[in-house]
């Protein structure tokens, strides 16, 4: 199962299934819409929770939020607010493409993200 493959990829160390959980979820995010992915990665952070003992499971919810919420931020199509955003854009006569897009949102999300998890290694880990 997909916990159990992170759980053996962080060779049972929690941080590391925390960087792993949350930079997972980023990438996934911006794909994809964040309810989805949300209620697909609950099973992985309770699973991988039990694996690694049970206080862990806030910590890898929220970190898999953290994660999930900021991805989004990457691509156009990663939240419903970017494609609302970039729509706006084009009818004021701006538009934008992907690279250009990437461009300037994956040093903000990284930024964010970094400080996001530094913050909740440092509150719960």
């Amino acid at each position: 199962d997909f916990a159990g493959a992170l759980g053996g990829l962080s060779a049972g160390s929690p941080t590391l299934a925390m960087a792993i959980l949350v930079w997972l979820s980023v990438a996934m995010s911006s794909f994809m819409d964040n309810v989805p992915h949300t209620v697909m990665m609950i099973p992985v952070c309770r699973g991988l929770a039990d694996a690694m003992g049970a206080g862990y499971l806030f910590p890898f919810l929220y970190g898999m939020l953290i994660g999930t919420g900021m991805g989004g931020n990457i691509t156009p199509v990663g939240a419903t607010a970017n494609v609302f955003a970039c729509g706006m854009l084009e009818k004021r006569g701006i538009r934008i493409n992907l690279r250009e897009y990437v461009k300037m949102s994956v040093p903000m999300t990284i930024a964010a993200v970094a400080a996001a998890q530094l913050l909740l290694h440092l509150l719960w880990m």
